[in-house]
């Protein structure tokens, strides 16, 4: 499974970051746009720092090339992190079944699950996040913070 909307790859020596039980590797710049599969998930770190977590479903289209009919391919799931106000404001005005709209850092993550099996999931660190508008409208909610 490749990330959707990689534009750049790997810089050539970058090496995979081990911290934490993981192993990230980064992919490059890129984007997705899909629809939320959950609820965002706010935390915080240890520091204070807000998180949140987003699980988007993206589902490609497909070209059968004996027919040229154009079909939806299998659903796949991502996982989109996004920091600070950002992470706020994500989980304040998103709702699980919301279609958005990401850009950000791509990494593979490699990790071993409870049971012991080797698990890899293509995530994304997000810089922008927004709502789409391809099937809907959207307001937008101008804000007095000093912080933005």
């Amino acid at each position: 499974m490749t990330a959707p909307g990689t534009e750049s790859v790997r810089p050539a020596g970058a090496k995979a970051d081990k911290s934490a039980g993981t192993d990230r590797r980064p992919l490059g710049t890129g984007h997705i746009s899909g629809n939320l599969a959950a609820d965002p998930e706010l935390r915080y770190t240890p520091t204070g720092r807000a998180v949140c977590k987003l699980r988007v479903a993206y589902v490609p289209r497909v070209k059968d090339t004996k027919t040229g009919q154009w079909s939806d391919g299998e659903v796949e799931f991502y996982d989109i992190d996004a920091w600070g106000q950002q992470a706020e404001n994500c989980a304040e005005y998103l709702a699980k079944g919301n279609r958005i709209v990401a850009v950000g850092d791509w990494q593979e993550v490699t990790y071993e699950s409870k049971d012991g099996q080797q698990i890899k999931r293509n995530q994304m660190t997000a810089r922008d996040i927004g709502p789409s508008l391809l099937f809907r409208g959207a307001v937008i909610e101008t804000s007095n913070r000093e912080d933005n």
